[in-house]
Formats: structure tokens, C-alpha cells, sequence
């Protein structure tokens, strides 16, 4: 599910699209098919105007899916996804998100400082490969992230 929901944001990504509201409720599984989907693309933005990349600047999306960078108010790139994304795979896990606590200015001082705890006895069972996958969409620097390709 995850490898699909990477190719999905991938795809809008090499269309220029980047969705900025990556979460569980906006990703649908067709079990038929066994396929996911991702809805709800009111805040998505073309990245690409007047025939250029321009850094976007909105600030929006779901507050614990937030990148580093949609904080400092500088400007953000599609990055933004692939952080929500390691958000999710994190949340798919452990059944709650990396950085959450009781009080929203902790939360988002903990996804500011982008420290990732891996002690949860969830992650005993998974090998190195997925925390290292998690550590590399989580990364604090978005051009150190992974990209979602």
C-alpha cells in the first residue's frame, strides 16, 4: 500500500502537482482492486506558474503532517509530500503519529527539531530498511529528503 501511495505522489509530482494535504483520510483503498487512491486535492498546487517553479508559501494542510519547513514561512517545494508521506508510514506503524503531544506549540516544536523516536516495541518487528526509509522522508533538510520517485 505504502509503494503505491509513493507512486501516486510521484506521479503528481512529475505533473507538477503537489497534493500539501497527505494523510490518512485522504488516502482510499479499493479492496477489490486492491488499490489505493488519493483524494481530496483542495489545497494541491500547480507548482509550475508562468512557465516556472516557484516556491509555495500557503500555509496549509493538517497540522501533524506539516513539514519543518512550512513553519518558517520561506517557502516550501513538493518536499512538503514526501514528509507527510514518512509521517504516514510512521503512523501506519504505530497506529499514532512521530511528533504529537499533549499541546500544539510542543508538537510543533518537536516537528521543528525533526527527532525521530524509533522505541516503540512496533518497530522490533520491522527490519532497519523501514526506519531508514521513515528517517530519510522525515528529514529535517527537505534537500536531503527522499523524494517520493
Amino acid at each position: 500500500m505504502f509503494s503505491q501511495i509513493l507512486g501516486a505522489l510521484s506521479y503528481l509530482h512529475k505533473n507538477n502537482i503537489c497534493h500539501r494535504d497527505i494523510k490518512p483520510d485522504n488516502i482510499l483503498y479499493d479492496k477489490e482492486k486492491q488499490q489505493i487512491k488519493i483524494i481530496d486535492f483542495g489545497v494541491s498546487k500547480n507548482m509550475k506558474l508562468r512557465g516556472r517553479y516557484e516556491n509555495m508559501l500557503t500555509d496549509t494542510g493538517t497540522f501533524y503532517y506539516k513539514a519543518p519547513e512550512m513553519f518558517a514561512g520561506s517557502g516550501y517545494t513538493e518536499a512538503v509530500d514526501s514528509w507527510a508521506a514518512g509521517i504516514l508510514l510512521y503512523e501506519m506503524i504505530t497506529g499514532y503519529t512521530p511528533f504529537a503531544s499533549e499541546y500544539l506549540i510542543d508538537t510543533k516544536e518537536n516537528i521543528v527539531n525533526a527527532e525521530i523516536n524509533f522505541s516503540d516495541e512496533e518497530f522490533y518487528y520491522y527490519k532497519p530498511m523501514v526506519k531508514d526509509l521513515i528517517s530519510n522522508l522525515l528529514k529535517k533538510d527537505p534537500k536531503e529528503r527522499i523524494k517520493c520517485s
